[in-house]
């Protein structure tokens, strides 16, 4: 499912119980007092502050919430950019229900089929890339990494854009009376899809944790610190699969090419593992 489908459902299920999503305010900085926090925003060119019992950082990976609480974020950014495109494809030697990774000396390059006839998003790792890859350029890394048989054709490229992947994960999902979710806690790559999946595990958890220390006064700091406890091991995990995962699909060198490839097929000849991969991609394992 597209997350832009996902997004629509999560919002309209929120709406329906009472929820109002603001998307004209900004955050500006809070303070704890007793039992509240007073937030700050800019709502409509007006400095509001807000009285509330929790606050939850769920502002992305430069979050200005945790940047406020000097939180740290532990990790890097990977050596290398990333280029990413929509596109209409034509002649596409597979079928349109999964995904195609070609690994090559050159690089990466991933075809993802998306909604809508022969469209595709197309990800590919560059080391010098332009902001706005052409489609020139986008034609160029088809050329070099798609084998002769699988080779296809872009007719029309929607958009494309270059972004850089970092892997960071905060050292503290959680200070006093706020806490951090998805992006602001925890950034990786995409390599297996896992970003949206642990930031709706957060949501899950936290909705529970903070319920219960409103409703039935299981408020203590050993009590709000489940969260942590539960969420940033299981990040900590997809974050070491997904950096291995980014680093054995991006190398270069021919020897190690060689034995990730033969590895790839030899596990995928094998059903049980075959499940196992899928199980923790899905995160049904966690």
């Amino acid at each position: 499912m597209p997350q832009t489908a996902l997004e629509d459902i999560l919002r309209t299920k929120f709406e329906s119980l009472g929820g109002y999503i603001h998307l004209d305010c900004q955050y500006l900085g809070c303070s704890q007092s007793g039992n509240s926090v007073n937030v700050t925003v800019q709502h409509r060119g007006e400095r509001v502050t807000i009285a509330a019992t929790y606050l939850v950082g769920a502002d992305g990976h430069h979050s200005t919430v945790r940047t406020s609480l000097s939180i740290p974020f532990d990790g890097d950014v990977y050596p290398y950019s990333f280029i990413v495109a929509e596109v209409t494809v034509v002649e596409w030697p597979f079928g349109l229900n999964a995904a195609q990774i070609y690994t090559s000396l050159d690089g990466l390059l991933i075809c993802m089929p998306e909604p809508g006839k022969h469209r595709f998003r197309l990800i590919a790792n560059v080391r010098d890339a332009p902001q706005l890859p052409s489609l020139e350029l986008w034609r160029c890394i088809i050329a070099r990494r798609a084998p002769g048989h699988a080779c296809f054709e872009i007719a029309n490229m929607h958009c494309s854009n270059r972004f850089r992947i970092h892997h960071r994960i905060a050292r503290r999902y959680r200070a006093g009376r706020i806490f951090l979710a998805g992006d602001a806690a925890h950034v990786q790559s995409p390599a297996t899809g896992q970003g949206m999946n642990l930031g709706i595990q957060d949501a899950t958890i936290l909705a529970r944790i903070i319920g219960d220390a409103i409703y039935h006064g299981r408020n203590s700091e050993h009590d709000l610190d489940e969260y942590q406890r539960i969420c940033q091991p299981r990040a900590q995990k997809v974050f070491g699969l997904t950096h291995r995962i980014t680093l054995g699909m991006t190398l270069t060198n021919p020897v190690l090419c060689w034995v990730r490839n033969m590895v790839m097929m030899a596990t995928n000849s094998l059903p049980m593992v075959r499940r196992k991969i899928t199980r923790v991609i899905s995160q049904l394992d966690l």
